[in-house]
């Protein structure tokens, strides 16, 4: 009988908190581009900008930009307590833990993000999971945004399609 393994996400945990502030000048070039496609669906979609809830906020990295993209609370979830106590000094407000853990514990926000989240988890089923988790802090008529930051990954030998 195989022994069932955590998933990648848990087993990396404080080993992929890097942002694209650690990446020079690849991410400075990611950063921009995300800014990009999210003033751009803020635009097309009339997203919310009352709050955003950043699943995987990491260190807080992305606070300035959400404010520069005129969001006026930022709350977090990170499960990194080293990430956590960082990003606590940048957003208005962070939970510590992994998101099926505080999920039912946090209010529906209109507007929910997954800011380079998915490509730190490996298996299929954890990232469903991951996903389905995060749709449900959708409140009704809000938006799930996530970014893939190499769609190449998602096609080579990791067995992805």
């Amino acid at each position: 009988m195989a022994v069932q393994q955590e998933p990648s996400y848990r087993r990396n945990l404080g080993k992929v908190s890097y942002t694209y502030k650690d990446g020079g000048a690849q991410g400075e070039f990611m950063n921009a581009c995300r800014m990009a496609a999210w003033r751009n669906a803020i635009e097309k979609h009339s997203i919310s900008t009352d709050c955003i809830l950043d699943v995987g906020c990491s260190y807080g990295s992305w606070a300035e930009n959400w404010r520069a993209l005129g969001f006026k609370k930022l709350h977090g979830i990170e499960p990194n307590p080293e990430a956590v106590e960082k990003a606590r000094l940048v957003f208005d407000e962070v939970e510590h833990g992994f998101l099926e853990e505080v999920v039912g514990s946090i209010e529906p926000s209109e507007t929910v993000a997954a800011n380079g989240v998915i490509v730190h988890i490996l298996e299929r089923e954890a990232e469903r999971r991951f996903l389905e988790e995060s749709a449900s802090l959708v409140a009704a008529g809000g938006h799930l945004l996530f970014s893939v930051i190499n769609c190449e990954y998602y096609v080579t030998p990791a067995g992805r399609e």
